[in-house]
């Protein structure tokens, strides 16, 4: 066939990585179709994701600007060019053309390309390609038959739609994650069981309910140790445990595929560095004077504060940054990260001030004291079944706030301990304290991870965890000064040994842990109410 009769076309071409706004409307020639080829006059193109990513300069391998994107198209075939066959003039199809469906004509590669069903208009069509070879893919590499029990996440999405229907259409048993607004939509494809995916699964409860029995062996063990020993043996242990752990890790863990590899990014080697010595010089300023926070501790926190600042520089800066810094505008994320910081600095006052309140306020020997300290752990690993249930039943943020309502519940009554009752008056404020932390460190997580990408969930866990280290940091210095400070009234040198003494240094300690508690409680209805007022603001009218 001859070529169309204009020589020019419209387009919406990308000018630069600064998002969707970017596109601008140019006249460009209408590419010519090599061996293989066929142009198609563009009747509509779909809009992906990819494309917004591509957009936003997310995905760097494409090349620069200018770009003409679009991958999903649908049209009509206007000229064939040599090595096509089984296409011919005036065939409407449709495909997935990586690039130049935002114009008027592109030139295609015909294997690219299938007959349009009738069926379908031309919108739908276009929006078809990405998400159903997604789905069929899946469901092809799976192989989803009768009797197969198949689980789609957010199942009422372009993707999730599709795989839906095609597990049915093979005999499968759907289980759908989706918002509640959605179920209806879902079972009407016949979906077999609808979850609302705002409530996260309690499974996400085991890595800390196995994080709480090790914790729980900890001090018993440690308590053992000493008694039995000497205090080396409680370093001297953990040589075995972290061999079997990276032995465990090297067998069990998967290995990178070779397409992973090809496509991860450079190593931020500059960045890292300057994290590395950042949190160095936070923690030695948190460690270092023995007990007496000088101007060398002072000189290491103005070094931790100018590392965090070159290192948000050079984050902005980076091709591929450790931490992309807008993902903490985030108001819910930011908020969460900080309330964990602060409930790992209240709970490691439970590990650095609770054992001299057994020892020398109650008089227990090293044994007892180990013993008397796995209550709080045990407690956090028996309730974190029963958070993750409270979690999926009453949604993460609620029990957020009723984890830390029962943390400061706990801290207080700790701050009223009386060495006349004994060990219960360790043991019951512990085990409110611990059952606050159990609900607030699974709603916490499930919050944090239930609404981020799946190529996000490695640095924001990591950022949960560097938040939770530093809170321990700061916990063990802070919670620590202030105990010795109530606990010798003021008198440096003093030997902390009178049961009075250690008493009183208690109370203080756990004071301090409450009003921190507090103020992760109002951290918490403030952010969830702020958060609550953006989401509005986002529904349509």
């Amino acid at each position: 066939m001859s070529r169309v009769a204009a020589e020019s076309m419209h387009a919406m071409r990308l000018e630069a990585f600064r998002g969707i706004g970017s596109l601008s409307a140019v006249t460009v020639p209408i590419p010519i179709p090599q061996a293989g080829e066929v142009l198609v006059a563009i009747r509509a193109a779909g809009v992906n994701p990819g494309e917004l990513n591509i957009a936003a300069g997310r995905v760097p391998e494409v090349g620069r600007p200018p770009l003409i994107l679009g991958s999903d198209i649908a049209g009509v075939v206007e000229e064939v060019a040599a090595g096509v066959s089984g296409i011919t003039p005036g065939d409407e199809v449709y495909g997935m053309i990586g690039f130049g469906g935002y114009a008027e004509y592109a030139a295609v590669p015909a294997d690219f390309l299938a007959p349009k069903p009738h069926r379908l208009d031309d919108a739908h069509a276009a929006a078809l390609p990405l998400v159903a070879l997604t789905a069929w893919q899946a469901a092809v590499r799976d192989e989803i038959g009768p009797g197969t029990r198949v689980l789609v996440h957010a199942a009422a999405g372009g993707v999730g739609h599709l795989a839906v229907q095609m597990a049915k259409r093979a005999g499968a048993n759907v289980v759908a994650t989706a918002r509640p607004e959605n179920h209806p939509y879902l079972r009407g494809l016949g979906v077999d069981q609808v979850i609302d995916y705002t409530t996260v699964d309690f499974a996400q409860a085991a890595p800390g309910i196995l994080e709480a029995i090790g914790t729980t062996l900890g001090p018993s063990l440690g308590g053992l140790l000493i008694a039995g020993f000497g205090w080396r043996a409680i370093f001297l242990v953990n040589v075995p445990l972290g061999v079997a752990a990276f032995a465990l890790a090297w067998l069990a863990l998967p290995a990178r595929g070779k397409t992973a590899e090809a496509d991860r990014g450079s190593f931020d080697a500059v960045g890292t560095a300057l994290l590395a010595l950042t949190l160095a010089a936070y923690a030695l300023a948190m460690t270092l004077g023995r007990g007496h926070f000088g101007t060398l501790n002072i000189g290491l926190l103005i070094a931790a504060g100018i590392g965090v600042v070159l290192f948000g520089i050079v984050q902005t800066r980076a091709k591929d940054p450790l931490i992309r810094l807008a993902r903490l505008y985030d108001i819910r994320l930011t908020a969460s990260l900080a309330m964990n910081l602060v409930v790992a600095t209240v709970m490691m006052a439970t590990l650095v001030v609770a054992p001299f309140y057994l020892a020398r306020g109650l008089g227990l020997d090293a044994a007892m004291v180990g013993v008397v300290l796995s209550t709080g752990p045990l407690v956090s690993a028996l309730s974190a079944l029963i958070a993750g249930r409270l979690t999926d039943r009453f949604g993460a943020h609620r029990m957020m706030v009723a984890g830390l309502f029962s943390l400061a519940i706990g801290t207080f009554l700790l701050s009223l301990a009386m060495t006349a009752l004994g060990i219960a008056s360790y043991v019951v404020p512990i085990t409110v304290t611990c059952f606050g932390y159990a609900l607030f460190q699974t709603s916490n997580n499930a919050a944090v991870m239930g609404g981020v990408g799946v190529g996000e969930r490695g640095v924001v866990s990591g950022l949960l965890n560097l938040s939770r280290n530093l809170g321990l940091i700061t916990g063990a210095s802070l919670m620590g000064a202030i105990f010795a400070a109530a606990s010798t009234g003021g008198r440096q040198g003093q030997e902390v040994s009178a049961s009075a003494a250690a008493a009183y240094g208690m109370h203080v300690t756990f004071q301090a842990a409450t009003a921190m508690a507090v103020a992760a409680l109002l951290l918490a209805l403030l952010s969830a109410r702020s958060a609550g007022r953006s989401s509005s603001r986002q529904q349509p009218s």
